[in-house]
């Protein structure tokens, strides 16, 4: 995955929710858990209450077989 963080990281505004989800979820599908820990340690911060994105991140740790993190 050639776009990462660094891009949410460096935009000319504050990245929402929306946009490390996005990531989040991009992490998944290219089995990425190191950049997923990074987005979702934003969505924890941002939406602390939104339970989709605490399930989330393990569905990239069982994407990529990490399974002693799920």
């Amino acid at each position: 995955m050639v776009v990462h963080h660094m891009l949410a990281e460096t935009m000319p505004i504050v990245a929402h929710g929306g946009v490390w989800g996005a990531l989040l979820g991009a992490c998944r599908i290219h089995k990425k858990p190191d950049i997923a820990q990074i987005a979702a340690a934003h969505l924890f911060e941002l939406e602390p209450n939104n339970i989709g994105n605490y399930v989330m991140l393990p569905n990239v740790y069982a994407s990529a077989g990490r399974w002693g993190d799920v």
